[in-house]
């Protein structure tokens, strides 16, 4: 449930990814195959990561410095 309050904000592009990143392979399989994956743990952080990023006014109405931060996480 608290993922699918979030699809907004990563079907509106307000979800980077970095180019490279040691968990980058299996975070897009995990957030594609879930709830039938053998795994959730990146599934559950993201909706909560997005949800604190939107309370702090990192949202998509505040200045890029922020969002540059949080896509560097």
């Amino acid at each position: 449930m608290r993922m699918h309050a979030q699809t907004a904000m990563i079907e509106n592009g307000f979800m980077h990814l970095p180019k490279e990143a040691a968990w980058l392979a299996e975070y897009p399989h995990e957030l594609t195959v879930f709830p039938k994956g053998e795994h959730d743990d990146q599934v559950d952080s993201t909706p909560q990561l997005l949800d604190w990023f939107k309370r702090a006014g990192g949202g998509p109405t505040s200045n890029a410095g922020r969002r540059q931060h949080c896509a560097s996480l």
